[in-house]
C-alpha cells in the first residue's frame, strides 16, 4: 500500500507530509491549546480531547478526564485553599497524557531554611516544574528540574500559588493549586543582669558596675546613666551633688536592645568644706606717743566669726590693751620703746591664725604724723595767705611745693588736661560740696576725684610723691582714662573696692586688674519689696556713705522731686546678709527685712503732723546710726534727728546743734558758731548732752566764718583728730585758722595746723570756694578744692581769670606731719 501524502502550504512553497505525521503535528498543536486555556482559567481540557486511540511512540493506558476533581483516599477535596497542610495531590490521571501533582507542605517560619519536594506521578520523566500562577513565598523558589522548593523565608504570612508539572516535550501536563504559611520569627530569650543593683556613693566618687547577658553569644552591652558619666566598661562617676541625689546606671544588650538591666545609686553630697582659716589682715600698725591716747584695729577675714583676739607671746606696754571682741588696740601709756608681740585671732569654728607686731612708743612730742602730727604747727598766730607758691596754670598737675607758712608737703593733682575729653574743667575733691565722703582707699593707693559736670575719676596715688595719674588710659573705651559719672566712695575695708549708688542701686568697682577696667557690679537694689517697693523711681538720692568694714550702707532717697522735695522721705540702711531697713520721714513707720518693724513713738509729736523732708543723710562709723538732716517740717526744731538703725528709736538732740559736723564711731561733732571756731561733741546715745572740744580758741575769730569737717581716719575709740578747712572772705584775716586746713583732737582739743588752702573764698564754685576737702582713712593725707588765689587760668581755657566768674580750681593734697 502506498502512503497518503497531504499537500500542506507553508508561505509560497507546498510541503508534503504522510498522514502519520500530520496527526502528531495536530496532536501537539491541542496540548499547547490546553495549556493556553488552562492558565486562562478553563480547566477539564485535555490535549487529546476530540481523538480516540491516538497513536503514541511508547504504549499507554487510555485515560479520560471528565471533570475537574481531586482525590485524597476516599475524601474528595475542593481547589486549593491554602488551610490544608496536607498531602496534595493532582486529579487521578483517567485519560492519558494526566500527571498527577502532590506535595507534604509544612509550615515555614522566617529566617529558618525550607525545603519540600513536589512529587508527581504519570506522564514520563524528565519533568519540567513551574508556578502557573501565584507566588512563592519571598526568599523560596522551586527547582525546574526537580520540583524541590527551598530557600529562607524572609516575611511571614500566608502565600497561595500553583505548580504546573509537564514532560515536554511530550503533551503531559499536571498543575495544582496550594499555599505555604509563613510564622515569625521568634526573638531569643535574652536576659541582662547588672551588679551591684542597689549602691551608695559620695558626691563625685566612682563605682564599677558588671553586667551579665544570657540567651545569646553575643554578651556585650550599651552603658549609660541619667546623671554623672560611665565608661563602656561600666565604671560609673558620680557628679558633684550638694543634695541627696538618685541615679540609674543602665546596661542595654547590644545583641537585642529591648533586653536591659538597671542599677540604682543614692549620691549623698559630701560635707561642706571647712571655711578657710582666719588671716590676720593688718600688718602694720601705727606708732604711740608717750601721754597720748592711742588707737588701733586689727582685721582679719577668713573663717567663721566672730573672731577671738589674743595676745600669745611679747606683751604691750602699760596702759594699752587689745579688745577680745573687737580686735582694737586703745588706750595710753607712759613708757616709750619698743615692744614686740604676737596676736592671735580665732573664729567660732577653732581655727586660728596669728601674727606679729611691733609698737612703738615716741616719747612725747617726738612723732610727725598721724595721730599727734607732731610736727605741724599748734600755736595760734595769725598768719595771712602769702603769694600762692608756683604750681602752673592751665597745666601743672602733680607739681609739688612746700607751704611757706606751715612747712607740710602740698602737691597739685590736676590740672586743664586732666580730661581732654573735657578741657579746662574746674576738678573738686566732690561735687556734692560734702567733706563727708570718703575719697582715699584704706592704703592711700587710690584716690576718687570729680569735676563739676559730676564725672568721677579714680587715680593712682602714690604716698612717696604725691602724684597722682589717670587709671586705664588707653584701654578699651577710655582713651584718656577711665571715669565714672556721679559720686563714690572707696571700701574701709578693701582697698581695690570703690562704692556708688545711683537711683537705687548699690554697686561696686573692682581695681584689683590694674590693666583692664572694671565694670560696675551689682551690690544691691533698695527698689525691692522688702525696701522702698519695686517699681521705686529715685528722682533723688543721697548716699550716707559706708560703715567700718563695709557692714552697712546708708541712702536717703526721693520719688518726687529732688533734694527737699515732697518724696525725699525715705532713710534706708542695707546690711550685707541682711537686707534692708526703711524709716518713712512724713509717717514715721520702720519697715524691712531686719531690726524692729512698727511706729516711732511720739513721731508726730517731735516732727509735727507731716513728718519732715530729707536734705541729707550719713552713717555712723559703727553703722549703727544714720544722722538725718531735715529740710523742711512744721515743728522740726533741730539741725539733725539721729535714727538707731533697725530700731524704733528716733534722738532729737539739742544745744548747739548748729553749723556743719562729722560722725565718729559714736560721736557726732559740729561747729556750733558758740563761741566762733568752736567744734562740740556728743554722744548719739546722749545727744542732749555736748562737750566743747577746743580749748584754746583765737580770740577776735568773726564771722563770716565756717568749716567743713572730715573725719574719715577716725578710731573705734573717737580719739583720733579730725581734719577740717575754714571759709571766710575777710582779709586781712583778724585772726588764725582763717581759711587753713586744720586738725582737732577730740581728746586734748588741740588744733594742728597743717597749710594753707590759698582760695579766694569767693569762686562761682562751691567745693573750691570752702576748699572742700577729705582726709585719708590713715590719717596721712587731706584732699582739698582750690582756685589757688585765681591762677590756675579760666574754665574757657585762657591764662587769666575773673574770679568769681569763670576761675578754674583743681584738686591738691597736703601730707599732714
Amino acid at each position: 500500500m502506498f502512503p497518503l501524502y497531504v499537500r500542506v502550504c507553508v508561505g509560497t512553497s507546498p510541503k508534503y507530509l504522510t498522514l502519520a505525521r500530520l496527526n502528531v503535528i495536530l496532536v501537539r498543536a491541542l496540548l499547547i491549546l490546553s495549556i493556553i486555556l488552562t492558565g486562562c482559567g478553563v480547566s477539564g481540557v485535555s490535549a487529546y480531547a476530540g481523538t480516540s486511540n491516538p497513536t503514541r511512540t511508547n504504549t499507554r493506558e487510555s485515560r479520560s478526564s471528565t471533570k475537574q476533581e481531586r482525590s485524597t483516599g476516599n475524601r474528595k477535596i475542593l481547589p486549593a485553599t491554602g488551610q490544608e497542610p496536607a498531602v496534595i495531590t493532582s486529579p487521578e490521571p483517567s485519560s492519558p497524557g494526566h500527571i498527577k501533582v502532590q506535595a507534604i507542605l509544612p509550615l515555614a517560619k522566617v529566617g529558618n531554611a525550607y525545603n519540600v519536594v513536589v512529587s508527581v506521578s504519570g506522564g514520563a520523566s524528565p519533568y519540567q516544574f513551574s508556578i502557573l500562577w501565584g507566588a512563592l513565598p519571598p526568599g523560596l523558589i522551586i527547582n525546574p528540574a526537580t520540583g524541590t522548593i527551598s530557600g529562607t523565608p524572609l516575611a511571614p504570612g500566608t502565600y497561595a500559588f500553583a505548580v504546573l508539572a509537564t514532560d515536554l516535550p511530550l503533551g503531559d501536563r499536571g498543575d495544582h493549586r496550594m499555599s505555604i504559611s509563613v510564622a515569625a520569627a521568634t526573638v531569643p530569650g535574652i536576659t541582662v543582669q547588672v551588679s551591684p543593683v542597689n549602691s551608695i556613693i559620695a558626691s563625685g566618687g566612682a563605682q564599677q558596675f558588671s553586667a551579665t547577658v544570657v540567651g545569646t553569644s553575643n554578651v556585650a552591652v550599651n552603658w549609660s546613666a541619667n546623671v554623672g558619666t560611665v565608661s563602656n566598661t561600666g565604671r560609673f562617676t558620680a557628679p558633684a551633688v550638694s543634695t541627696s541625689t538618685t541615679a540609674i546606671v543602665t546596661a542595654t544588650s547590644m545583641a537585642l536592645s529591648s533586653s536591659k538591666a538597671s542599677a540604682t545609686l543614692t549620691i549623698a553630697p559630701s560635707a561642706p568644706p571647712p571655711p578657710p582659716a582666719p588671716t590676720i589682715t593688718t600688718t602694720t600698725i601705727p606708732d604711740a606717743t608717750a601721754g597720748v591716747s592711742y588707737g588701733a584695729t586689727l582685721a582679719a577675714t577668713g573663717g567663721t566669726p566672730p573672731y577671738q583676739w589674743s595676745v600669745v607671746s611679747g606683751s604691750l606696754p602699760s596702759g594699752i590693751q587689745l579688745s577680745n571682741s573687737s580686735g582694737a588696740l586703745s588706750g595710753a601709756t607712759t613708757v616709750s620703746g619698743s615692744f614686740p608681740f604676737n596676736v592671735q585671732v580665732a573664729d567660732a569654728a577653732g581655727q586660728s591664725a596669728q601674727q606679729g607686731f611691733s609698737l612703738v612708743v615716741l616719747s612725747s612730742g617726738g612723732n610727725c604724723g598721724p595721730p599727734t602730727y607732731s610736727c605741724s604747727r599748734t600755736d595760734l598766730k595769725p598768719v595771712q595767705n602769702p603769694p600762692p607758691p608756683k604750681v602752673g596754670n592751665l597745666t601743672g598737675a602733680n607739681t609739688c611745693t612746700t607751704d611757706p607758712d606751715f612747712s607740710n608737703p602740698v602737691c597739685r593733682l590736676t590740672d586743664a588736661n586732666t580730661d581732654s575729653a573735657s578741657p579746662h574743667t574746674t576738678f573738686v575733691v566732690a561735687s556734692s560740696g560734702s567733706a563727708d565722703e570718703n575719697h582715699f582707699n584704706v592704703d592711700s593707693t587710690l584716690i576718687y576725684v570729680q569735676n563739676v559736670a559730676t564725672r568721677g575719676y579714680p587715680m593712682i596715688f602714690d604716698p612717696a610723691t604725691l602724684h597722682a595719674a589717670r587709671m586705664y588710659v588707653g584701654s578699651g573705651s577710655y582713651p584718656n582714662g577711665m571715669r565714672i559719672v556721679g559720686g563714690a566712695f572707696w571700701s574701709r575695708l578693701d582697698p581695690n573696692l570703690l562704692f556708688q549708688i545711683r537711683g537705687t542701686q548699690l554697686t561696686q568697682y573692682d581695681f584689683t586688674d590694674r590693666v583692664n577696667p572694671p565694670s560696675p557690679a551689682a551690690v544691691y537694689d533698695f527698689a525691692n519689696s522688702n525696701c522702698l517697693g519695686t517699681g521705686f523711681t529715685a528722682t533723688w538720692t543721697a548716699w550716707a556713705g559706708g560703715s567700718s568694714r563695709d557692714t552697712v550702707f546708708g541712702a536717703g532717697f526721693s520719688n518726687n522731686g529732688g533734694q527737699g522735695g515732697a518724696g525725699a522721705v525715705y532713710v534706708a540702711a542695707y546690711s550685707p546678709g541682711q537686707g534692708c531697713t526703711l524709716l518713712n520721714t512724713k509717717t514715721g513707720s520702720v519697715t524691712g527685712d531686719w531690726g524692729t518693724v512698727g511706729s516711732i513713738p511720739n513721731w508726730t509729736t517731735v516732727t509735727g503732723t507731716n513728718g519732715f523732708t530729707i536734705h541729707n543723710v550719713k552713717i555712723s562709723k559703727d553703722g549703727n546710726w544714720l544722722v538725718i538732716v531735715p529740710s523742711s517740717c512744721n515743728t522740726c526744731n533741730v539741725s539733725a534727728y539721729f535714727w538707731q538703725i533697725g530700731t524704733l528709736n528716733l534722738v532729737e538732740p539739742s544745744g548747739s546743734l548748729s553749723g556743719h559736723w562729722t560722725e565718729g564711731y559714736t560721736h557726732w561733732i559740729n561747729n556750733s558758731g558758740n563761741p566762733g571756731g568752736q567744734e562740740n561733741s556728743r554722744l548719739f546715745t546722749s545727744a542732749s548732752n555736748n562737750s566743747p572740744i577746743i580749748s584754746g580758741l583765737p580770740t577776735g575769730i568773726v564771722g563770716p566764718f565756717d568749716t567743713h569737717q572730715s573725719w574719715n581716719n577716725v578710731d573705734v575709740n573717737d580719739s583720733y583728730p579730725f581734719l577740717m578747712t575754714t571759709y571766710s572772705p575777710i582779709a586781712p584775716f583778724p585772726t588764725a585758722w582763717y581759711n587753713e586746713i586744720l586738725g582737732i583732737s577730740p581728746i586734748t582739743g588741740t588744733v594742728y595746723r597743717f597749710a594753707h588752702s590759698f582760695i579766694t573764698a569767693r569762686s562761682h564754685r562751691f567745693s573750691t570756694k570752702n576748699g572742700i576737702g577729705s582726709v585719708s582713712q590713715d590719717g596721712k593725707f587731706f584732699l582739698f578744692s582750690s582756685d589757688w588765689m585765681g591762677t590756675l587760668g579760666s574754665e574757657s581755657g585762657v591764662s587769666t581769670c575773673a574770679i568769681g566768674a569763670d576761675c578754674r580750681g583743681d584738686v591738691f593734697v597736703v601730707e599732714l606731719k
